[in-house]
């Protein structure tokens, strides 16, 4: 998968097209990047929160992963449609309304070609429901500013892909959906500056 390459410039007509399809924001505090997605998924909140815990349905549309997923708790997950393998820890687990986890972004990583030094990065949770439907906010705290429109893409693709999972549908989170994604979030990136 493509993380990397150069920042296209657009026109004010082609910037617009490309933000309409960014459900996400970007924003960097104390040196360290933040994306948020906030997306309405159509399903009850009890679907969602399952499809996020449960190793066997995360395995359908995020990736695999092993070890103790109570609180505290440490896991090794595998992610295929970036290629990433990595730790964690279950920091927070309220039931269903709210999951924080840590993972560790080591030099192995493809990640948005990071891979000189090793980073910490929290992933924050929350479903809320609304008229049968879950309204999922989730924010990626300490991902590093210079890749952030890259995380923000990845981010967006593994929403989408959870949304689809829930819906019944079969997930577009490929290559093509993420470098579509990827202007839009350039350009939130560039306002950071």
């Amino acid at each position: 998968m493509s993380f990397g390459g150069p920042i296209r410039h657009t026109t004010m007509t082609d910037e617009a097209r490309v933000r309409e399809d960014i459900t996400g924001s970007l924003r960097a505090e104390d040196g360290q990047g933040i994306v948020r997605i906030e997306a309405r998924l159509g399903a009850a909140v009890h679907d969602v929160w399952s499809a996020i815990t449960d190793p066997d349905r995360l395995a359908g549309w995020y990736g695999e992963a092993a070890g103790d997923l109570r609180p505290g708790g440490e896991f090794r997950l595998h992610v295929p449609v970036s290629g990433w393998t990595g730790t964690g820890r279950v920091v927070e687990c309220d039931a269903p309304h709210r999951l924080v986890v840590t993972t560790r972004e080591s030099d192995e990583s493809s990640q948005a070609g990071v891979g000189a030094k090793p980073f910490d990065k929290s992933l924050d949770a929350t479903l809320r429901g609304d008229a049968g439907q879950t309204v999922l906010t989730l924010e990626v705290v300490g991902v590093p500013v210079d890749a952030i429109a890259f995380f923000g893409a990845g981010w967006q693709l593994h929403v989408e892909a959870l949304a689809d999972y829930v819906a019944g549908r079969e997930t577009r989170a490929d290559e093509t959906r993420f470098d579509a994604l990827v202007p839009g979030y350039q350009a939130l990136a560039a306002e950071l500056s």
